[in-house]
């Protein structure tokens, strides 16, 4: 199983467009999962999330703005990451 994890601040419209891409991977969808961190956004990023059917399993992690790899390291973390258990995918955009 593996992730694609991904941490945004104010980035509604990049994921609006990147989404599509990653929802349409041919993996099972048992064994791929995908993590958004919303990094206090305010621009309706976790609204527009919330909103989505994705057909593969899709979290939405919300924390107050402290940063992307803040925002990275506290879902290392959570999720207790120890290769090999699972393959981490890092997505991120340009600031």
């Amino acid at each position: 199983k593996f992730s694609v994890l991904i941490a945004t601040y104010n980035r509604r419209q990049v994921l609006s467009r990147t989404l599509p891409t990653v929802f349409g991977q041919e993996f099972d969808p048992a064994q791929f999962e995908i993590l958004i961190v919303v990094d206090g956004s305010t621009d309706g990023t976790e609204d527009m999330l919330r909103a989505l059917s994705p057909p593969r399993t899709m979290r939405v992690i919300r924390q107050q703005n402290r940063g992307q790899a803040a925002a990275l390291n506290a879902e290392f973390v959570r999720l207790g990451l120890r290769p090999p258990e699972k393959v981490l995918i890092v997505c991120s955009a340009p600031t």
